[in-house]
C-alpha cells in the first residue's frame, strides 16, 4: 500500500511541475525587441552616379569642365544612353568603344555603382 501511494504522489508531482512551466511574460518580449533593419537606401543620379560620373568621365562627358561630348551631367542623357554607357564601361582596355578612355577601366564597385542605380529604377533623386 505504502508503494501505491508513493507511486501516485510522485505521478502527481511530476504532473503539477510539467503543468506549471514558467513561460516568458509578454512585457519582456516587448522590453527587447528585435533591431528594425536597416533601411533600404536607393541609389540615384544625382546622390550616388552624378560623383562617378564627374571623378570618371571628366572632362569629357562633363561640361562643367570643358567637356565637349554627350553631357553626363545631365540625367536626361544618362537615363536615354544607360545601354550604350553599360557596354562600354564593361569593354578592356584595348576594344573598340572602351571607356572611360584613356584611363584604367572602372573597378568592380564603380561598375556596381552603376548597376545599383539601374537596378533600383535609375532614379533621379
Amino acid at each position: 500500500m505504502k508503494q501505491l501511494l508513493f507511486a501516485v504522489t510522485l505521478t502527481a508531482i511530476v504532473i503539477f511541475s510539467a503543468c506549471s512551466e514558467k513561460t516568458i511574460p509578454s512585457k519582456t518580449v516587448m522590453e527587447n525587441p528585435l533591431p528594425a533593419p536597416p533601411p533600404v537606401v536607393k541609389s540615384t543620379f544625382q546622390g550616388t552616379l552624378l560623383p562617378m560620373i564627374q571623378a570618371k568621365c571628366s572632362p569629357c562627358h562633363t561640361p562643367s569642365k570643358n567637356g565637349n561630348k554627350a553631357n553626363f551631367e545631365n540625367f536626361d542623357n544618362v537615363v536615354r544612353n544607360t545601354n550604350p554607357i553599360l557596354i562600354r564601361i564593361q569593354k578592356n582596355p584595348g576594344d573598340r568603344g572602351f571607356m572611360p578612355q584613356r584611363n584604367s577601366k572602372l573597378t568592380n564597385d564603380e561598375l556596381a555603382v552603376f548597376m545599383k542605380w539601374v537596378n533600383d529604377g535609375s532614379l533621379e533623386k
